[in-house]
Formats: C-alpha cells, structure tokens, sequence
C-alpha cells in the first residue's frame, strides 16, 4: 500500500506534513541532485555525555554544567537529561547536512514538492 504521503506536485503545508510523519522531502526544481530535507527528531542525553558532543561549544556544556552546579544527578537519584528539539536538515548535493535548515519564502509558496520515499 503506498503511503498517504507519496505525492508529487504539492505545496509545502502537505510536504511539512510528510517530513514530520518521517518522509524526505524535496523541490522538483532543486538543481542539486539527491538533495532532500529531513528532520532529526526531538532527543535527549545524559548531562554526563555532553563533554563528549563535538557539535556543542565548550562555552555551552559550561552552561549546562552550572546549571545543575556540576551535578549529573537529582537528589532523587535520577540522571539529569539534556533535551534537544526536533529540527529540520537538508541534505546537500556534495552530501553534507545543513543542520537547521529553513524553508526560503520561494520553498514556502512553491508547488512543486515532492515526497522521496
């Protein structure tokens, strides 16, 4: 049975829809090729993992450290989490991901998006 969302030609609300619901998505009109937008969702880490993430600034982990004041546990006994929103990304045409990637207001009120899978 195909998915709801396999679909050519629709407007960004429908493909929005499809990237959530774990489709990749693209512009016909996209001159690079096998670039698609995808989104990495909603996650979270233990606090005592967060030295070793190479995407976050040192200044960052500081934050997050003094925050608890250095602790990785609640009083309960609990791990204390880092938690990190659901975002898009694109994957580019010279294979790279672009972290964050946002619709321009052209992708916004384009037609031509398709669904890749």
């Amino acid at each position: 049975m195909e998915s709801e969302f396999v679909s050519n030609g629709i407007d960004y609300g429908h493909a929005l829809a499809a990237v959530k619901a774990g489709h990749c998505i693209a512009r016909a009109g996209w001159n690079g090729k096998n670039m698609c937008v995808f989104m990495r969702p909603a996650d979270s880490m233990p606090l005592t993992i967060v030295p070793n993430v190479k995407s976050l600034p040192q200044s960052i982990k500081e934050q997050l450290f003094a925050r608890f004041n250095g602790e990785t546990r609640y009083a309960s006994g609990e791990e204390i989490t880092v938690s990190f929103s659901a975002y898009l990304c694109m994957l580019a045409a010279d294979g790279t991901v672009v972290n964050g990637w946002i619709a321009s207001q052209t992708d916004a009120l384009a037609t031509d998006w398709v669904v890749l899978d």
